[in-house]
């Protein structure tokens, strides 16, 4: 099942751990980015539930964990949820330059 375990994804173990994505990330970068609050949507795979969620009119907006990881931790960052079926599993490796 590949929403256990992305086995293509096997090379980003090789790439130095940058640190994993907490809910309070999430929270800061839907205040910083967005002026918005965290929220989520109800779905099949969890790890792509979270979106940012603006208090009047009820919009929300997707979260590109590849730019929070860079606001995160750089430039040079990947992103990678270790399994889809979990929202907290997500994480950000340092890419090789």
């Amino acid at each position: 099942d590949v929403g256990k375990r992305y086995e293509g994804w096997g090379c980003m173990l090789d790439l130095g751990a940058a640190g994993d994505v907490t809910e309070a990330d999430l929270t800061d970068w839907c205040a910083e980015q967005y002026g918005r609050h965290l929220g989520f949507v109800d779905t099949k795979y969890k790890a792509y539930k979270w979106r940012c969620i603006d208090d009047y009119s009820g919009d929300s907006t997707g979260i590109r964990m590849d730019h929070l990881c860079g606001w995160l931790f750089g430039t040079n960052t990947l992103d990678r949820a270790r399994n889809v079926y979990d929202e907290y599993s997500w994480e950000c490796r340092y890419s090789k330059e």
